[in-house]
């Protein structure tokens, strides 16, 4: 698993890379590396334990053709922030993207697929307790907010509440900490190890 590694606009991915390890959720049958569903689920819990309703997985791992396949619907789904195949993160496996019950619920009739929900529900994501929850604890169990509001000039890509990344606990530890981007991350990973 390349955890660290980088796609977006400047940085595309190979129509032929699909991540090993990828297992599979029983109840979303959503495919995610392993190392990055176990944290999911431990973190899932740890927030239960406090009282919060489930976080539900909408997103994964999408293939380049499901990418394809996604891009050509996004008017149609009601989106115009979709990353063209070969330059989303979800191809890594380790990119998720989270609802919680109260969407699912104003969404009875789908089924858990991002292709089901629209940017508005989504987007409402933001104003709910497992988001400030998250904001708070998610670098515990190695996932950091992958595009943070503040970060649009470095990330080029809107603000997206419910969008997260593993990366790891440490390194997540160290992005929360010092309020950074991936992108910003990885330039002064790559220049001081010790960071």
């Amino acid at each position: 698993m390349e955890i660290l590694k980088l796609v977006n606009q400047s940085y595309p991915i190979s129509n032929t890379y699909r991540p090993t390890n990828l297992v599979q959720d029983p109840i979303t049958k959503i495919w995610l590396v392993r190392e990055a569903f176990e944290q999911f689920y431990k973190m899932n819990n740890a927030l239960q334990k406090e009282g919060l309703s489930s976080l539900y997985m909408i997103s994964g791992y999408r293939s380049y053709a499901y990418q394809q396949s996604l891009c050509a619907k996004k008017e149609e789904l009601g989106f115009t922030n979709i990353a063209k195949e070969g330059y989303s993160e979800h191809q890594l496996g380790i990119a998720l993207d989270l609802v919680t019950s109260s969407v699912i619920n104003n969404n009875r009739d789908s089924i858990l697929s991002f292709a089901n929900f629209n940017s508005k529900s989504l987007q409402a994501f933001d104003v709910t307790f497992h988001k400030q929850w998250l904001d708070m604890k998610s670098a515990d169990f190695g996932f950091i907010l992958r595009y943070p509001f503040d970060k649009f000039y470095i990330t080029g890509v809107s603000y997206k509440p419910y969008h997260y990344r593993y990366v790891g606990v440490n390194h997540a530890k160290k992005i929360v900490k010092n309020d950074l981007c991936l992108e910003e991350y990885i330039k002064l990973y790559s220049n001081m190890r010790y960071f």
